[in-house]
């Protein structure tokens, strides 16, 4: 197949990362801030390290975004208690209040892009791609 495949699922992902981009232009928000916060929302404190896998971003790629949120008043960083090298990241009321404002429109809009997929299309799309990923990795 010579690499067609991957530079469908590649031109294909560029294009629908667009439509999700175009959904949180000239928002509050961009795509990876929501996410971060939609994560916080139902927990009290959450180390970096297990936000940024959360989130799908690393550490240091993480850093940036919660240098942002944090800004903004929706989150707040603290020293970790027993560990001097982490940091716990805390919603704000503000933040609170903003993500829950947002998920259903947000959610819903999302739903209605995935739901022209029949299950059984999401699964075997959810499948190959995961099957690329790990072909990727190695």
């Amino acid at each position: 197949m010579g690499g067609l495949v991957i530079n469908i699922v590649l031109d294909d992902a560029r294009k629908l990362s667009a439509q999700v981009t175009k959904i949180f232009e000239g928002g509050t928000l961009s795509y990876t801030e929501y996410k971060i916060l939609r994560s916080l929302r139902k927990k009290d404190a959450v180390m970096a390290k297990p936000l940024a896998k959360d989130v799908g971003q690393s550490v240091s790629g993480l850093t940036r975004f919660l240098e942002q949120l944090e800004t903004k008043g929706y989150l707040e960083r603290h020293a970790h208690p027993s560990d001097r090298r982490s940091v716990l990241v805390v919603l704000t009321l503000k933040g609170a209040e903003l993500i829950e404002r947002m998920m259903p429109e947000i959610e819903k809009r999302l739903y209605d892009m995935e739901n022209r997929l029949t299950e059984e299309e999401a699964q075997g799309l959810a499948h190959y791609l995961e099957k690329l990923t790990i072909a990727s990795e190695t």
